[in-house]
């Protein structure tokens, strides 16, 4: 037994049920050896493609493939051949209960169309004083047909019907425009509703209007005049309605504050400051935050926080954690009171035997003499401190944390400094290093 192989050129067809390469099916059939087959026909499902009708299989050269001959070892190429289609359009007309057709309906859409007619602009038919509500392809309501076109998903392989409603009651359809936040709502179907007596429709509602980490919230929804219908719209005429959300930016609400970590080699605590947002929508009140901030602090699984503030500040008012605050302005900045009853150990160390230093602890002074020894001045977190030499010739100092994590001045050869005490461990000024 042997056999014959026929590639089958699609020309941008589909057969159902084959996997096409390089736009060809080849398919082998068999034959007994020494044998001669004519082909009448073809094996093989006819082949479809968008707008077109398939006319048959044809040679390369253009003639008509029926009537090959093949043998053992045979390879046929073979083309499909189309023609352009004419589709049907069956318009489907409804009628509203206690409404029926009367003598002056007029439809005058084409019958039919090619892929040469496409696209195609469809009319409203006419039926004395009722009114027409549009055309809707594979009866969805939820979108009107104004044009049948070639991107038109479902056009292009059969005769198509389109269903269209007559009716002397008001018909409204409302599509509604997320305006590019769809995640902003829950659920935008399409409103249709039929009534001879106006009606309210409830718009949908965003569902993060009360959610502080949401920039945004819902003014209402806006038709194409800028019309904005907060929560509900009155249906009192026929009309397609598109409304868009209109959003709104919330008011920021900034916290800024102090915390302390400590690492998990137990190493004293490192201040740091942070800051976090919430929003919230203009005019409303909202809680401050509470002293379990610290989950809005930069830190990973191996800091611990603590916080070192007792109040947040804002216009110069201090207000106790989780009070009542009514939203002001387009951004409101509350800074954290730091807990002023943080102590911190100062040890002061002078290793000449000539020469003196100072420490001033926000306005009081600390003299530190020679030979001084670890000198212990009692500070708090957030206070000023200013050291100064009253000796001219240039020597070694060093301010840094009592674990040596916090060095705040570096290696001087002079000392004539300030900083604000930003950690809970303890400090040591050290002169002639």
């Amino acid at each position: 037994m042997g056999s014959y192989k026929i590639n089958y050129h699609l020309n941008g067809g589909t057969i159902d049920g084959e996997t096409a390469t390089n736009d060809m099916v080849t398919k082998e059939y068999p034959i007994m050896k020494g044998k001669e087959k004519m082909l009448t026909d073809y094996a093989i499902s006819s082949p479809k493609k968008r707008f077109y009708s398939f006319s048959g299989w044809k040679l390369h050269s253009g003639e008509s493939a029926a009537g090959q001959k093949v043998v053992d070892q045979t390879i046929l190429d073979v083309y499909a051949s189309y023609e352009i289609r004419t589709y049907f359009i069956t318009y489907d007309v409804l009628y509203a209960e206690d409404c029926e057709m009367s003598d002056s309906y007029q439809n005058k859409n084409q019958p039919s169309f090619t892929l040469s007619n496409l696209p195609l602009t469809l009319n409203k038919p006419t039926d004395g004083t009722l009114e027409f509500y549009g055309w809707y392809f594979n009866n969805d309501t939820s979108k009107e047909t104004l044009q049948i076109t070639e991107d038109m998903e479902g056009v292009g392989y059969d005769d198509i019907t389109l269903s269209g409603y007559f009716s002397d009651k008001r018909m409204c359809a409302i599509r509604f425009d997320a305006n590019g936040h769809p995640d902003y709502f829950e659920n935008l179907a399409s409103f249709n509703t039929i009534s001879n007596d106006p009606k309210t429709v409830a718009l949908p509602e965003s569902l993060y209007d009360n959610d502080p980490t949401k920039e945004y919230y819902l003014i209402g929804w806006e038709d194409s005049n800028g019309n904005i219908f907060p929560d509900t719209y009155e249906v009192f005429e026929s009309k397609t309605l598109v409304l868009k959300a209109k959003r709104g930016n919330k008011t920021i609400v900034e916290y800024n504050y102090s915390y302390v970590v400590n690492n998990e080699n137990n190493t004293a605590g490192i201040f740091k400051n942070a800051s976090y947002f919430e929003y919230y929508i203009p005019g409303s009140t909202f809680l401050l935050a509470s002293n379990n901030f610290e989950s809005h602090a930069f830190k990973d699984n191996s800091f611990d926080a603590t916080s070192l503030i007792t109040a947040w500040q804002y216009g110069g008012v201090n207000y106790d954690f989780n009070t009542s605050i009514q939203e002001v302005g387009e951004k409101m900045i509350f800074n954290g009171i730091l807990n002023k009853t943080q102590k911190v150990t100062i040890l002061a160390t002078n290793n000449r035997a000539f020469g003196s230093y100072s420490i001033y602890i926000n306005s009081q002074k600390y003299d530190i003499g020679t030979y001084t020894k670890n000198k212990l001045i009692t500070a708090n977190v957030g206070d000023r401190v200013k050291v100064i030499s009253d000796f001219r010739i240039k020597d070694s100092w060093r301010i840094l944390s009592e674990d040596g994590n916090i060095n705040y001045s570096g290696h001087k050869s002079n000392v004539n400094e300030e900083f604000i005490i930003n950690t809970i461990s303890g400090i040591k000024i050290e002169y002639a290093i």
